[in-house]
């Protein structure tokens, strides 16, 4: 017996707040007005995307992404620059635009305007070596899963481009690297796994995604199994406050989809987790269409202890988990529930619609629509279009 769960309303809602964040042909505010960013319209862009909306583009809307995409590229490095970033050639926001860039325009089927040049700093297994330590992608420091993943993204999209066999054999290397310094206790990249649990996976989901995009099997897939069940809290979320995240949901969702076609270890209870996680993301759609970062933060300290958020705090029990659930909603109390970051020009709340946790959030969904469908005899009605490009939005669908 079939069980569906009606995801139109969602598509329509979603696609109805895209528009309304619309300021020009490729346009678009990231969150609330005048905040629109290059990063703010290729989340759209994604969106629609994932919603297999990009066909009913006319050419001219197609070229007009094209254009802005294209125009953001540095013709020495190839890199993609976010205004008022060129000169800092080698930060995590540069390397991110681009391997967005790269699938935007994939998605829009054009390519980049220049080589991408900035690859030959790191085209020999020495010069590896290197970007691994400098950026300790093996040591679990922050950003560092990040850089990992952007170093297999781009030697991928130049084997891809070229066929030319050093970068497969640069890609076998970034594999062999991951396997011998893999932390057997954790299953992640980091030396010490008394860290923070949730960076832990968080960091490691980057370099995971390199893995599924090309098929490779994950040692010690028991221990990421069970490192990241026990961190759901009673109401389905993966996130260290109340009310979940685009981004720390989608990335335990993502681990575990993916761990699960390799292993059926607990599976059951996978398959419970993702439908928990699924209902309370549906349940969270603002109700301008759109997501944000989290509709349950307290308004002050004091009532984090109130029924729900002290529940949260203490449960799962794991005094970790408890002193760093609440150190964050301090520091979140501390900035007045808004935050900044690269994606916008001006402070966001929390709990305000935004394009990043609007596409992080739907891309959950579709994805655990997919492995339901599959593995739970659940009918879901939409379809979700998934990416084809290496890195985040890659879906490989079990069907």
């Amino acid at each position: 017996m079939h069980q569906e769960i009606n995801l139109v309303n969602l598509k329509n809602d979603v696609i109805s707040f895209i528009k309304s964040k619309q300021v020009s042909t490729s346009g678009y505010n990231f969150s609330g007005q005048r905040n629109s960013t290059i990063y703010s319209s290729i989340f759209a862009l994604f969106i629609l995307d994932l919603f297999d909306e990009v066909n009913n583009l006319s050419i001219r809307d197609k070229n007009s992404w094209i254009e802005v995409i294209r125009d953001q590229q540095d013709v020495e490095t190839g890199l993609f620059f976010p205004p008022g970033l060129n000169e800092h050639k080698n930060l995590k926001q540069i390397l991110q635009l681009t391997a967005f860039c790269l699938s935007a325009l994939r998605i829009l089927d054009s390519e980049c305007k220049y080589p991408l040049g900035y690859m030959e700093n790191w085209d020999s297994i020495y010069k590896l070596d290197k970007y691994f330590d400098i950026y300790g992608c093996f040591r679990g420091v922050p950003t560092s899963g990040n850089m990992a993943m952007f170093l297999g993204i781009f030697l991928t999209y130049l084997y891809e481009q070229s066929h030319q066999p050093k970068y497969i054999e640069l890609l076998e290397y970034w594999f062999d690297q991951h396997y011998l310094y893999q932390n057997k206790l954790s299953g992640f990249w980091n030396k010490n796994t008394s860290l923070n649990p949730y960076h832990n996976f968080q960091n490691g989901f980057h370099q995971m995604s390199i893995f599924k995009y090309w098929g490779k099997p994950v040692t010690n897939s028991n221990k990421i199994i069970d490192y990241i069940l026990k961190i759901q809290d009673n109401n389905g979320n993966f996130s260290p406050y109340p009310g979940g995240s685009g981004c720390y949901n989608y990335d335990a969702a993502d681990i575990l989809i993916f761990l699960s076609k390799q292993t059926s270890y607990r599976k059951f209870e996978i398959i419970i987790a993702l439908k928990k996680l699924l209902q309370i993301i549906i349940e969270s759609q603002n109700e301008d269409g759109g997501f944000c970062e989290t509709q349950e933060l307290p308004t002050n300290f004091f009532s984090s202890f109130n029924k729900n958020h002290f529940s949260f705090i203490l449960k799962p029990f794991n005094p970790l988990l408890s002193f760093i659930k609440l150190k964050t909603i301090y520091s979140i109390l501390r900035d007045h529930n808004c935050y900044l970051n690269h994606f916008s020009v001006i402070p966001v709340s929390y709990n305000s619609s935004d394009l990043w946790n609007t596409w992080f959030k739907c891309l959950t969904i579709g994805e655990i629509r997919d492995y339901l469908s599959a593995n739970d005899n659940i009918l879901l009605s939409t379809s979700f279009k998934f990416h084809k490009f290496i890195g985040l939005g890659f879906h490989k669908s079990f069907t």
